[in-house]
Protein backbone atom coordinates (compact mmCIF):
# COMPACT_ATOMS: atom_id res chain seq x y z
CA UNK A 1 0.00 0.00 0.00
CA UNK A 2 1.57 3.24 -1.40
CA UNK A 3 1.34 6.10 1.67
CA UNK A 4 1.34 9.83 0.51
CA UNK A 5 3.21 12.83 2.48
CA UNK A 6 -0.82 13.49 3.47
CA UNK A 7 -1.16 10.73 5.33
CA UNK A 8 2.61 11.13 6.97
CA UNK A 9 1.55 15.18 7.71
CA UNK A 10 -1.68 13.67 9.74
CA UNK A 11 0.52 11.33 11.58
CA UNK A 12 2.89 13.75 12.83
CA UNK A 13 0.02 16.18 13.63
CA UNK A 14 -1.68 13.14 16.27
CA UNK A 15 1.83 12.07 17.44
CA UNK A 16 1.89 16.42 18.13
CA UNK A 17 -0.72 15.69 20.57
CA UNK A 18 0.87 14.39 23.24
CA UNK A 19 2.39 17.23 24.67
CA UNK A 20 -1.46 18.23 24.72
CA UNK A 21 -1.96 15.31 26.91
CA UNK A 22 1.02 16.05 28.93
CA UNK A 23 -0.10 19.73 29.60
CA UNK A 24 -3.91 17.91 30.40
CA UNK A 25 -2.42 15.66 33.41
CA UNK A 26 0.01 18.68 34.42
CA UNK A 27 -3.31 20.64 35.10
CA UNK A 28 -4.89 17.62 37.19
CA UNK A 29 -2.27 17.83 39.79
CA UNK A 30 -4.38 20.46 41.42
CA UNK A 31 -6.79 17.65 42.01
CA UNK A 32 -4.74 14.56 43.39
CA UNK A 33 -4.19 14.42 47.16
CA UNK A 34 -0.52 14.92 47.79
CA UNK A 35 1.03 17.93 48.91
CA UNK A 36 1.78 20.95 47.48
CA UNK A 37 5.79 20.38 47.14
CA UNK A 38 5.36 17.21 45.78
CA UNK A 39 2.62 18.49 43.25
CA UNK A 40 4.76 21.06 41.97
CA UNK A 41 7.44 18.52 41.09
CA UNK A 42 5.02 16.33 39.03
CA UNK A 43 4.16 19.51 37.25
CA UNK A 44 7.72 20.65 36.66
CA UNK A 45 9.07 17.20 35.65
CA UNK A 46 5.43 16.81 33.25
CA UNK A 47 6.61 20.56 31.52
CA UNK A 48 10.10 19.27 30.83
CA UNK A 49 8.47 16.40 29.56
CA UNK A 50 6.34 18.40 27.30
CA UNK A 51 9.27 20.64 26.16
CA UNK A 52 11.30 18.21 25.45
CA UNK A 53 8.18 16.24 22.81
CA UNK A 54 7.62 19.59 21.40
CA UNK A 55 11.29 19.86 20.12
CA UNK A 56 11.18 16.36 18.89
CA UNK A 57 8.07 17.00 16.84
CA UNK A 58 9.32 20.65 15.61
CA UNK A 59 12.27 18.54 14.52
CA UNK A 60 10.59 16.17 12.36
CA UNK A 61 8.02 18.76 10.97
CA UNK A 62 10.64 21.12 9.57
CA UNK A 63 12.43 17.84 7.95
CA UNK A 64 9.04 16.71 6.63
CA UNK A 65 8.56 19.90 5.25
CA UNK A 66 12.32 20.20 3.84
CA UNK A 67 11.37 17.08 1.95
CA UNK A 68 8.37 18.69 0.53
CA UNK A 69 9.90 21.74 -0.61
CA UNK A 70 12.62 19.11 -1.85
CA UNK A 71 10.51 17.12 -3.81
CA UNK A 72 11.07 14.18 -2.28
CA UNK A 73 7.45 13.38 -0.73
CA UNK A 74 4.78 13.34 -3.12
Amino acid sequence: MKRSRFELEEAIMRAWSITEDVQLVAEDTDNLSMNPADADELQNRLMGIQYISDLKMKKVWDIFEALVRQGDLR
